[in-house]
């Protein structure tokens, strides 16, 4: 993953006619939720758009609600969540097989996730937070992505695990860690205990239940920095700057 004008690029992106990405803070906040400490929603998904050459009325992008909802996107609901919570609709992943569509989820220290297949040309931007990921919204947006193909299989779909929090920061009560715990060894792992106080690396975890959909491991580009203490590029963190005034970064997709 590569950092070009403030935007983490997948390795593979360069492959295929897409753009994709995930955002540093300085394009400002991108989340719907959450309020913005410099412009506006709309300032901040334009500056976005323009950098990347994409048109900002061709968002797509979901009310996040940390379940395992799949949205489709195509004509007769883009727009929806572009500048606004008003007409988005409820879901935490978004999947479109048309160009020109520039799907965003947000994030802070949730888990960010491109999928892009190859042999449908179909995109996906995914949000996981430990609720969506301990409901595996990893799996059931591969099964998506693959539903209408019977050729299509997980060895053409391309992964990018974005930047989110690490066991480094991410301290979790006993009802998460059983959660995590009992997903079987290889999610397991990801959950240590020290002095009593368990640590989830929620980011291994998706890249992990990415393996276990059958997507091949060189076609996975997954970031290791934490958003709560990565210094270079520094990112917004819930954890971090706190849950009253955080802000979110996007991650995005477009075929074009």
């Amino acid at each position: 993953m590569k950092l070009q004008n403030n935007i983490l690029i997948p390795d593979w992106a360069g492959k295929f006619s897409i753009k994709c990405g995930f955002t540093t803070p300085t394009y400002g906040n991108q989340a719907l939720t959450r309020k913005c400490r410099s412009g506006t929603l709309a300032d901040n998904r334009a500056q976005l758009c323009k950098a990347i050459g994409t048109d900002p009325n061709r968002i797509y992008a979901p009310h996040q609600i940390h379940g395992k909802t799949v949205l489709t996107a195509d004509e007769t609901n883009l727009g929806h969540g572009a500048f606004g919570l008003d007409n988005a609709d409820d879901g935490d992943a978004c999947i479109t097989k048309q160009n020109g569509i520039t799907l965003i989820t947000t994030w802070a220290d949730c888990i960010p996730i491109i999928l892009y297949d190859d042999n449908t040309h179909t995109a996906a931007a995914v949000h996981s937070g430990w609720r969506g990921t301990a409901l595996n919204i990893t799996a059931e947006t591969v099964q998506a992505l693959l539903a209408d193909d019977p050729q299509s299989a997980p060895s053409d779909i391309w992964a990018s695990v974005g930047p989110g929090i690490r066991g480094c920061c991410y301290e979790v009560g006993d009802e998460v860690a059983d959660s995590f715990l009992d997903m079987g060894s290889a999610v397991a792992r990801h959950v240590t205990k020290r002095d009593g106080r368990y640590k989830l690396d929620l980011q291994s975890v998706v890249y992990e239940q990415l393996i276990q959909c059958g997507i091949l491991p060189n076609h996975i580009d997954r970031s290791t920095l934490c958003t709560c203490c990565n210094a270079d590029p520094t990112f917004f963190s819930c954890r971090k700057d706190g849950r009253d005034i955080f802000e979110g970064q996007a991650a995005f997709i477009c075929m074009i």
